[in-house]
């Protein structure tokens, strides 16, 4: 059995943690964060993400507490529909679900704990050097952990492993962000809902269950700035006059300390793995959050890994493996998000016109609404030749 460091507390280092700590090899999972925690409001777990958490008996107890979601609704402010696309219009049986963040963390930590991981808070990780048979991981102090024989980098699009690596082939960030925020509502309920105003409004409630929704409010990092110093009533009276869905929230949202603000990379490597390191979910492949991708593409990854160590029984063939498997879904995702984002947060007018005709025109063929529904799904089978390295 092995000794395994993950570096990152987040969805993919957990999931990875308890998947080769149930198979019997010992693992440390370091973050830099003095306590383990979520980050952001919510997610949609989608029919991809929902296999890979099955696969670790927590999925019954994370869609219970959660919303089923049945389609995604998108209206101009005018009220003008501007797509809507059900999961059924691919697969009869799918559905998705609107996740609080904090539930699906929990559950992947206390499972992580049960399964005996060694958790480690506030080590950030500098670096990580590699000897004839084992690695360590690198403080800024010169603090060093170890060894392991291998070490798996889930520690987000701003991986300090990827860049320490060399694995980073010109990731770039994108100049909008977003405000996260949760609270009541019951005015949007089943549906992923959103609104857009060109390309320079985008808002979106996505239910969580229990009555409870999470608000995105998507802007440029300068304007995101400026809300953040502004006044907040004046920040929930503009949401209002766009979305009036959104009151409710504004119930328990009173103050931007209730909020997360985070901005987006897009990130490039022309390969995941160096010796004995591999990258998984955002530190591999990160990408705006308009697929609703992420988190999915990250328990499909911890997945995947546990699976062909389990089969292999080598790291480096695991790798390449791995890659193998997992890069045409990931790079088809994060290409076709990297493409679509300009048409929905970039300032330009005439893209915004363009997104609000064919958009309409192309929910209305029945193989592009089939397609459509399944990249949503995360359930796209890809040819691997689609999605060359880079």
């Amino acid at each position: 059995m092995y000794q395994i460091g993950i570096v990152g507390g987040g969805i993919a280092g957990t999931a990875t943690a308890v998947h080769l700590a149930r198979a019997g090899h010992r693992v440390t999972l370091f973050e830099r964060a003095p306590v383990l925690g979520p980050v952001g409001a919510g997610i949609l777990l989608q029919p991809s993400g929902q296999e890979a958490l099955a696969t670790l008996g927590l999925l019954e107890a994370v869609t219970a507490k959660s919303e089923p979601i049945a389609e995604l609704l998108a209206e101009q402010v005018s009220g003008r529909r501007l797509i809507r696309l059900p999961y059924r219009a691919a697969d009869l049986a799918w559905t998705g679900y609107g996740v609080a963040r904090g539930l699906l963390f929990t559950t992947l930590l206390d499972a992580c704990r049960a399964a005996g991981v060694e958790i480690v808070p506030g080590f950030e990780v500098e670096r990580f050097e590699t000897t004839t048979d084992a690695a360590f991981l690198v403080d800024p102090d010169g603090g060093r952990r170890g060894p392991f024989d291998f070490v798996i980098g889930a520690d987000g699009s701003r991986s300090a492993l990827r860049r320490a690596s060399g694995l980073d082939g010109g990731s770039r960030e994108y100049d909008f962000g977003a405000l996260w925020a949760m609270g009541p509502c019951t005015s949007v309920s089943g549906h992923l809902y959103q609104v857009v105003r060109g390309t320079k409004v985008l808002i979106g409630i996505l239910p969580l269950g229990l009555g409870r929704a999470s608000l995105f409010w998507g802007d440029r990092k300068d304007g995101i700035e400026a809300i953040r110093q502004g006044s907040f009533a004046a920040f929930r009276d503009k949401v209002l006059a766009l979305a009036p869905k959104a009151e409710e929230v504004f119930e328990e949202f009173r103050s931007f300390d209730q909020a997360a603000f985070t901005t987006y990379v897009h990130v490039v490597c022309p390969r995941w793995s160096a010796e004995r390191l591999l990258l998984i979910g955002d530190a591999a492949h990160a990408m705006s959050p308009h697929l609703g991708q992420g988190a999915n593409l990250a328990l499909a990854d911890a997945e995947t890994f546990a699976r062909l160590l389990a089969t292999t029984g080598d790291f480096s063939e695991t790798c390449t493996r791995f890659e193998t498997e997992r890069r045409p879904p990931a790079l088809y995702l994060s290409h076709l998000s990297y493409l679509l984002t300009p048409f929905f947060q970039s300032g330009s007018r005439i893209l915004g016109l363009g997104r609000d005709i064919a958009l309409p025109i192309l929910t209305a063929i029945p193989p592009i609404r089939r397609l459509m529904a399944k990249t949503l799904a995360g359930k796209v089978r890809v040819v691997p030749a689609i999605t060359a390295r880079g």
